[in-house]
């Protein structure tokens, strides 16, 4: 997003520093995480794509499953649906990468400052057809038993 709003190569690159150092040390665990590889091939995936897609760290990322991938693939693809000035894309790409919600509670200020309201439509569109969708495939009851496992971090 540092790239679409700000337009400064620098601040990209700090904005990917800031999100692995994020990752590594998270407030959320009481810091010690050490959990910055997924992020790390994300932010670079912004940067350098094809240098990614053909190394190493991509394909043991895709091995172990880690989440950070998919969810910054689909936070980059929104923000090129923002350059390109398409905010109901950008809207929905941001509600697939809901896979890391609290990685994207700035995206829809972002969109209510900016006045994008096909962006906060789409948004909440996919919002609501992803947990339809969760609720389908898994049904109430696990929705309900995974309450007590967030109750501490809440």
């Amino acid at each position: 997003m540092a790239r679409v709003v700000a337009r400064s190569a620098v601040l990209e690159r700090l904005c990917c520093l800031a999100a692995v150092a994020g990752a590594i040390w998270s407030v959320f665990v009481g810091f010690p995480s050490g959990r910055g590889v997924g992020t790390g091939v994300g932010t670079m995936l912004v940067i350098q794509p094809i240098a990614v897609v053909l190394s190493l760290p991509v394909f043991v990322l895709l091995l172990q499953g880690q989440s950070d991938a998919p969810m910054l693939a689909a936070v980059s693809a929104a923000a090129l649906a923002w350059k390109e000035a398409r905010p109901a894309r950008a809207g929905a790409f941001t509600a697939l990468a809901l896979v890391k919600p609290q990685l994207l509670l700035l995206l829809p200020a972002l969109f209510l400052v900016r006045r994008s309201w096909r962006a906060m439509v789409a948004f909440a569109i996919g919002c609501v057809a992803l947990v339809a969708i969760s609720l389908l495939v898994s049904g109430i009851g696990a929705h309900l038993a995974w309450l007590p496992v967030l109750s501490p971090w809440a």
